[in-house]
C-alpha cells in the first residue's frame, strides 16, 4: 500500500461521507427488499439535491452492497431518460474508482468482505490479469455481477485510472438499457421495459453460463486485431 493509494482512497471515502451526511439517506435500503418506487420517496425528499442524492446512492451500492442494479432502474423512473443516465453514470465512475482504489489498496481480504469469498474465487482466476478489452467486454454483457466485478478487478495489476476508464464505459450500454427500463415505466410504456428486460435477460443468462469462453473470446479477438 502506497501512501498516495492510501490518501486517494481515504480522500474518496471523506468526500461521500460528507455527501451522504447532510442528504440524510438511508442505507438500510440496500439491505432490504427495495423497489424504484422506495427509492424516489428517499430521493425526491431531498428538493433541489434529489439528484446528488441519486448519484450517492448509486456510488454506494458499488462500494458497499454489490447487489443487482436497482438504482439505475430507479434513477430512470424518477429522472427520465437522458438526466437519470447522466446521474447514473457519475455515480457508476465514482463508485468504481472508490471500489478499485479500496481492493487496490486494502488488497484481497477487503475485496472479500465485501463481494464474499465466493465470487472472489469465481471470477478472480478468469479475470486474471486479462488485457483491458477482456475487462471491458466482461462489464459490456449483462447479467454479470458488475459491482462485485470492480473489487475483483483492483486485485490485478493492470493500471487503475485506465480501468476507471475502460470499466465505466464499458458500462454505458447496460446502464442506458437499465434507465430506459425505470423511464418507460414512469410513462406506462410496459412494453418497452418488458422488451429491454427480456433481451438482457436472455443475454445475461447465456453470458452467465458462458463466462470462461467469454474471457478466451476476448482474448481471441484482441490479439486478432493487435
Amino acid at each position: 500500500m502506497t501512501r498516495r493509494h492510501f490518501l486517494e482512497l481515504v480522500s474518496l471515502i471523506i468526500f461521500l461521507v460528507v455527501l451522504l451526511n447532510p442528504l440524510d439517506l438511508s442505507l438500510s435500503m440496500f439491505y432490504s427488499s427495495v423497489t424504484p418506487e422506495a427509492i424516489r420517496g428517499q430521493v425526491l425528499r431531498l428538493g433541489v439535491y434529489a439528484p446528488l442524492g441519486m448519484i450517492v446512492l448509486e456510488a454506494l451500492q458499488i462500494i458497499i452492497a454489490p447487489v443487482p442494479p436497482v438504482t439505475m432502474v430507479a434513477s430512470g423512473y424518477i429522472f427520465g431518460l437522458l438526466p437519470g443516465t447522466v446521474y447514473t453514470f457519475v455515480g457508476v465512475f465514482l463508485g468504481s474508482g472508490v471500489a478499485l482504489l479500496a481492493s487496490r489498496t486494502l488488497g484481497r481480504p477487503a475485496a472479500e468482505s465485501i463481494v464474499g469469498s465466493e465470487y472472489l474465487e469465481k471470477f478472480q482466476d478468469r479475470l486474471g490479469n486479462h488485457y483491458y478489452f477482456v475487462i471491458a467486454l466482461l462489464f459490456a454483457v449483462p447479467g454479470l455481477p458488475h459491482d462485485a466485478l470492480c473489487y475483483i478487478a483492483g486485485l490485478t495489476d493492470l493500471d487503475l485510472k485506465k480501468l476507471l476508464v475502460i470499466i465505466s464505459l464499458a458500462r454505458i450500454p447496460v446502464t442506458v438499457g437499465l434507465v430506459l427500463t425505470g423511464s418507460s415505466i414512469a410513462s406506462s410504456r410496459i412494453d418497452t421495459a418488458l422488451l429491454v428486460l427480456g433481451l438482457f435477460g436472455a443475454i445475461g443468462f447465456v453470458s452467465a453460463r458462458n463466462q470462461r469462453k467469454l474471457v478466451k473470446m476476448g482474448g481471441n479477438i484482441r490479439r486478432k486485431v493487435s
